[in-house]
Parts: structure tokens; C-alpha cells; sequence
């Protein structure tokens, strides 16, 4: 079992509250359903209300298996296209070579 700082998380959706406690409530409801949820306060622009100062929620569902071991090889990927430009550029350093 992962721990909760190993856990990845997809968006599933966002939603901003104006009142606290529909925030609240609505957080609350998609916690109860197995949903985490991250509430900030932000600052948005509306065409019609000008400048609001509202509640963030971030609603997350976590990885499946499937997009953890996707997620796993990409960053393998990436690891290892690092290492080849890295082992590169020193073989072009030790040869004189422009970089």
C-alpha cells in the first residue's frame, strides 16, 4: 500500500465556491463518495462580478494500477534520455569538443 506522499492523483474535476459552506458541503459529499479533495482560496476574474475572492476545490481521483506502471515507465524514459545527454556531453567534453 502506498503511503499518501507516494499516491498520484488525476483531476477529476474543479469546482469554485463562493460561500464557505457550500464549499464545505460539497467537499464533505465528495469525500464521503472515496474523492479527495485539496481546497484553496484563490482570486478570480468573472465577467460579471468583476475580481472574487472563492474556494478552490481540486476534486482527485488516485492512479489506477495501470496509469502508475504507465507513469512509471514515461519517468524511466525520462531518466534515461537525461543519462544519454548527460554521457554525451562528457564524451564531447573528453574529445575537445564544442558544446
Amino acid at each position: 500500500m502506498r503511503s499518501f506522499f507516494e499516491k498520484k492523483y488525476n483531476v477529476y474535476d474543479i469546482v469554485y465556491c463562493k460561500n464557505p459552506e457550500v464549499a464545505k458541503e460539497i467537499s464533505d459529499n465528495f469525500r464521503i463518495k472515496g474523492y479527495s479533495v485539496a481546497v484553496s482560496n484563490v482570486e478570480i476574474t468573472t465577467g460579471t462580478y468583476g475580481s472574487q475572492n472563492v474556494k478552490k476545490l481540486d476534486i482527485l481521483t488516485e492512479f489506477t494500477e495501470a496509469e502508475y506502471e504507465e507513469d512509471e515507465q514515461r519517468e524511466q524514459l525520462f531518466r534515461d534520455e537525461i543519462d544519454a545527454m548527460v554521457l554525451a556531453k562528457k564524451e564531447k567534453e573528453s574529445k575537445g569538443e564544442e558544446i
